[in-house]
C-alpha cells in the first residue's frame, strides 16, 4: 500500500526518468482512441440544459468540446462507451479525476505500466484503488498533461482547462498567420505565462519556427517541457521569466492565458492577477509585450474582468494597457460568466458578474477599443442564461 502524495507529480525537476513511462501511456491512449473523448462535455446540472444544443452538435461531429459542461454528460459517455468503453473508462480516470479499482486500471493499461506509473508518482494507489495525480486532455490530436484537480490547493498547481486551449484555438482559426502578415509562417511566437504549454506546443506543431514559453512557476515549465517531449515538438523553448525580463527580440505572435483571479475573492491559490479586480498583471503583460510585437504581428490574450456598475471593466483595462500605442483592440466575450460565491464582495464593488474575454490586439493607424461578438455566440448566450438562472435560484433560497 502506498501513501497518497500531496506534492503532486513533477514536484521536483527530475522528470526525465518518467518520460519513457509517459510515452508508453501516450501510445496506449492513442491505441485505444482516447482522442475521441475530446468530444465529451464535463458533468453539469439542469441549468446547463440550454448548452446541450451546442454540446450535441459537437458530439455528433466529433469536434473538440473540452471542459464544457452538460446536464446530459452521462448520456454522452454512455453512447461513446458503447463504441469505445476503454477510452471512456480512462477519461473518467484521467480527465474527470475519478478513482478506479486497480484491477480495472491494470486491464486498461497493463499491470506493468500501472506499477511504473505508481512508482513515478503519476498515479497513487491505496487499498486497491487508483487515483491519477495528472489530468490528461487531447487537443488537435495531441495529449497534454497537468495537475489533477485534487491538487488544486497547492500554490504551484498547474491548471489545464478550457481557457488553456483558447489561444491555440483562435490562432488555428486564422491558420496561425496574423491578417497583416505575409503568406509565410510566422517565425517567432511568445507564450507569456505558458502554464502547461498547450499554446506553445501547438504552435511548434503548426510550423512556427521558434516558440518561447515563459512562466514564473517552475512546475509549469516542467509540464510544458514534458508536453512538448510527449508530442514530439522540438522547436519550443521554455524558460523562467517574470513577464519579459528573460526574453530578447521581437515576435510575430504573442499569446497569453493571463493569470487573472482577483485575490479578494480567494477563488484560487494560483493564477492571481493582482489589483484592479485581477487585471493588474494582465495589463502589465500586455503593456510590456506591445513593445516586442512586430508591426505585422498579432497579440491574443485571455483574461477575466468584471462588469462594474453596468460597464465592462476590461475596456478600461485595455485603454490603460494600450493607450500609448496606435493599435486596434477587439474584445470578444469568450463563452462563460464566472460564478462566484462571495456575492457580498461583488455587491460592495457594484460588480454584477465576471466574464472571460479573448482580446485581439493588432497595430493600426489609430488607437481603438471595441467589443466584438463572441467566438461562439450560442454558447455565450446560454452561459449567460445559466448564470442568471443560478443567481435567481440562489436568491429564492435565501428568501
Amino acid at each position: 500500500m502506498s501513501v497518497w502524495p500531496r506534492a503532486g507529480f513533477l514536484a521536483t525537476d527530475d522528470w526525465l526518468p518518467a518520460l519513457p513511462v509517459l510515452l508508453a501511456l501516450r501510445r496506449r491512449l492513442a491505441a485505444i482512441g482516447f482522442h475521441t473523448t475530446a468530444a465529451l462535455p464535463l458533468p453539469g446540472n439542469v441549468l446547463d440544459l440550454p448548452l446541450d444544443v451546442a454540446n450535441a452538435r459537437a458530439f455528433v461531429r466529433g469536434r473538440q468540446n473540452l471542459f464544457h459542461h452538460s446536464a446530459l454528460a452521462g448520456a454522452y459517455r454512455r453512447v461513446l462507451g458503447h463504441q469505445n468503453p476503454e477510452a471512456v473508462a480512462l477519461h473518467e480516470l484521467l480527465t474527470l479525476n475519478r478513482m478506479l479499482p486497480r484491477a480495472r486500471v491494470a486491464e486498461l493499461l497493463s499491470p506493468r505500466l500501472l506499477d511504473e506509473l505508481v512508482d513515478h508518482g503519476v498515479f497513487s494507489e491505496d487499498e486497491g484503488i487508483v487515483e491519477s495525480n495528472i489530468v490528461a486532455a487531447v487537443s488537435g490530436g495531441r495529449v497534454y498533461l497537468a495537475d489533477a484537480p485534487h491538487l488544486r490547493d497547492d500554490p504551484d498547481y498547474v491548471y489545464l482547462g478550457r481557457s488553456s486551449f483558447s489561444p491555440a484555438g483562435y490562432l488555428a482559426s486564422i491558420d496561425w498567420r496574423p491578417p497583416r502578415h505575409s503568406a509565410r509562417a510566422p517565425r517567432r511566437m511568445l507564450d507569456l505565462g505558458c502554464g502547461a504549454g498547450p499554446a506553445a506546443v501547438a504552435a511548434g506543431a503548426a510550423g512556427v519556427e521558434h516558440v518561447i514559453g515563459t512562466d514564473i512557476v517552475e512546475r509549469c515549465l516542467r509540464y510544458a517541457r514534458l508536453n512538448a517531449a510527449l508530442n514530439g515538438v522540438d522547436t519550443t523553448e521554455f524558460r523562467y521569466s517574470d513577464v519579459l525580463s528573460a526574453v530578447e527580440g521581437d515576435f510575430d505572435l504573442i499569446v497569453s492565458n493571463a493569470p487573472c483571479v482577483w485575490e479578494e475573492l480567494q477563488q484560487a491559490t494560483f493564477a492571481t492577477g493582482g489589483a484592479d479586480f485581477g487585471t493588474a498583471l494582465p495589463v502589465r503583460m500586455i503593456r510590456e509585450a506591445l513593445g516586442r510585437l512586430r508591426p505585422s504581428g498579432l497579440m491574443y490574450v485571455v483574461m477575466t474582468a468584471p462588469i462594474v456598475d453596468g460597464d465592462d471593466y476590461v475596456v478600461e483595462a485595455m485603454r490603460r494597457a494600450c493607450r500609448e500605442h496606435s493599435v486596434d483592440v477587439c474584445i470578444h466575450p469568450e463563452l462563460a460568466e464566472y460564478e462566484v460565491e462571495q456575492r457580498s464582495v461583488l455587491r460592495r464593488h457594484k460588480i454584477s458578474s465576471f466574464i472571460r474575454y479573448g482580446v485581439v490586439i493588432e497595430f493600426a493607424d489609430r488607437f481603438s477599443v471595441s467589443v466584438g461578438s463572441s467566438f461562439d455566440a450560442m454558447r455565450y448566450r446560454t452561459y449567460g442564461v445559466r448564470s442568471r438562472a443560478t443567481r435567481a435560484a440562489a436568491a429564492l433560497v435565501r428568501a
